[in-house]
């Protein structure tokens, strides 16, 4: 799932792993119905943050299900 946090973050501003992780999963979770799921907090996890060059900052997150990583 890829998302861009200049909305819920301060744009142009260094954000950390556990703010963006928590960005995401407000996002994921605001969502939840609508994407069908029941737990986020639970079901994903930060791969990875980049800032692009117009301090953009982008999530990775990795889904599990039952711990087995979704594709």
């Amino acid at each position: 799932i890829y998302f861009s946090t200049t909305t819920t973050l301060a744009p142009n501003v260094a954000k950390s792993q556990p703010e963006v992780r928590k960005a995401a999963l407000d996002l994921l979770t605001k969502n939840k119905q609508v994407l069908g799921m029941e737990k986020p907090e639970s079901q994903f996890d930060l791969i990875e943050s980049t800032t692009d060059e117009i301090g953009m900052t982008h999530a990775k997150m990795q889904q599990y299900l039952n711990g087995v990583p979704i594709y």
